[in-house]
């Protein structure tokens, strides 16, 4: 199948699609992933050809960025991949219990651990460069503990700072 026919215009050009942005994470970002949990998380490659495991999990991505049908879809943004960086690292910053993991491709992944009331979820991010100074998120998180709520939840709080941070000030229209 040609994952490249499903993508929108705006992933097609180089450095926006999942198989441009993400390389394989090298051996000690995933020595460190595995050596921060006692359970086994699914190593995300690309977005655009993860397909999620059995295990509890929350999947929100753009539209037509993800090859597995997401939880939820995102919006793209009127902000630059850069900027969208800086707001996504402050986001994590403002969530609960939370621990950075470790960073890939200049900052565009990040992957992080959350302890919250059910247990520890993984949380894997990647910035969506989009043409035009759009930019987007795909969030993936994982629970290690049995539910599926803790995901969910981890996703929208998360989403909802994402979109907060990133709206233009009051008064001032984005573009």
């Amino acid at each position: 199948m040609n994952l490249g026919t499903f993508k929108p215009k705006a992933f097609a050009r180089a450095g926006s699609s999942p198989a441009v942005l993400i390389k394989s994470l090298s051996g000690l970002t995933a020595f460190l992933l595995l050596g921060a949990c006692a359970a086994t998380v699914p190593r995300i490659d690309s977005f655009g050809d993860f397909t999620p495991p059995a295990a509890p999990h929350y999947l929100a991505c753009p539209q037509n960025y993800c090859l597995a049908s997401p939880d939820e879809v995102t919006p793209l943004l009127p902000v630059p991949a850069e900027r969208m960086r800086a707001i996504v690292r402050s986001a994590v910053a403002a969530q609960p219990s939370t621990e950075l993991v470790a960073t890939a491709e200049e900052g565009l992944r990040l992957i992080y651990r959350q302890t919250a009331r059910e247990g520890i979820s993984i949380v894997t991010i990647e910035i969506v460069d989009a043409d035009d100074g759009a930019s987007g998120v795909a969030v993936y998180s994982q629970s290690l503990a049995d539910g599926r709520s803790a995901d969910r939840d981890i996703v929208r709080r998360l989403i909802d700072t994402i979109e907060r941070d990133a709206a233009p000030p009051a008064g001032r229209h984005a573009g």
